[in-house]
Formats: structure tokens, C-alpha cells, sequence
């Protein structure tokens, strides 16, 4: 109950504090950067399914495989595979928030547009 969920956060908060973890919205991530991986969530039920249910780093870590294994393609196409890459649900606010993502890449200059195709910096 409550009380239960009052106590998670205080333990998620003083394990922050103390710096055996980092919280990033909802979601706590070892204390040391390190590489993102996209799971696949095709196996889980429907609802588990949900995009709402991934963090944005584990997001543009899909967009990024996309891009990288098609040798670039239109932002449409990236956000398509990418949730083909996560086994997420296909749905318009799915993929308006990869598309958002994908902008995002590029605004950090992570990706760039070649010929109207993302691609890698690189």
C-alpha cells in the first residue's frame, strides 16, 4: 500500500544520496554511465508492452540501432524499427515520441540528416 511505496522511494532516495545509484525520472541507473541497451518486450503481455514503459536513454538507443543497420533512413522509417527493435506497441504517440527522440539526436548532434535520411554522426 502506501506505506509500502513511501518506503521504496525513501530507500531509492537515500541510496541516491549516497551515490550507490542514479535516479532519472522514474527510472534509477547504476551510479557509473554506461551503455544503454534496447530490450525486447515482445514476449511480455499487451499492456506490459506499452512504449510509456521505457525510458527515453533506452528509446534513442533503438533509434540509433535503426539508423546504424539501415545505413540510414528517414526519420519515420527509424521510429518504425525501433519499436520493432524494442517489441513495443504500435500506436501514433509511439511513434510521435520516437520521432521527437530522433530530433533530439540530432539537435545534440549524436545524429545528422544526409539526403532527408538520419544518419550517424560518424
Amino acid at each position: 500500500g502506501t506505506k509500502r511505496l513511501q518506503a521504496i522511494d525513501e530507500a531509492a532516495a537515500a541510496a541516491a544520496a549516497g551515490g550507490l545509484m542514479r535516479r532519472q525520472g522514474d527510472f534509477f541507473w547504476k551510479k557509473a554511465p554506461h551503455a544503454v541497451a534496447p530490450r525486447d518486450r515482445s514476449a511480455l503481455d499487451e499492456a506490459s508492452r506499452a512504449l510509456d514503459y521505457v525510458c527515453d536513454e533506452e528509446c534513442q538507443a533503438a533509434l540509433l540501432r535503426a539508423v546504424d543497420e539501415s545505413c540510414g533512413c528517414p526519420k519515420d522509417e527509424a521510429a518504425l524499427q525501433a519499436l520493432k527493435i524494442l517489441g513495443a506497441k504500435r500506436n501514433d504517440e509511439a511513434l510521435a515520441r520516437l520521432a521527437a527522440l530522433a530530433d533530439g539526436l540530432v539537435l545534440d548532434g549524436v545524429l545528422r540528416i544526409a539526403g532527408g535520411n538520419l544518419a550517424l554522426k560518424g
